[in-house]
């Protein structure tokens, strides 16, 4: 069954304290998720605001945590990862994940 932002909303629910402590202060999903486009096979793609910059361990243990309450691959982003070309895009589009 495709994922939808309220699974996305219900399966990151219990994570909260793991994000915030990763640095997690604010994420987003953008791309087929928020589109309402999923497929049994889509990923979610996840634009992340950290409290400081964050390491590549710290995106790559969000993206696992993220991941296994998913369920499903997860790819994360910052606003600095994301081409320029694509941010406005990607941040015109994305929905926040309270």
């Amino acid at each position: 069954m495709p994922m939808t932002i309220d699974d996305v909303r219900t399966r990151l629910a219990p994570i909260r304290a793991t994000l915030e402590n990763l640095g997690v202060v604010r994420f987003r999903v953008f791309g087929s998720v928020a589109r309402g486009a999923a497929g049994n096979s889509s990923d979610v793609d996840c634009l992340l605001d950290f409290d400081q910059t964050p390491s590549l361990f710290t995106l790559a243990r969000t993206r696992e945590a993220m991941s296994n309450a998913l369920g499903v691959p997860v790819d994360v982003a910052t606003a600095s990862t994301l081409r320029e070309s694509r941010r406005s895009l990607v941040e015109a589009e994305s929905l926040d994940v309270p």
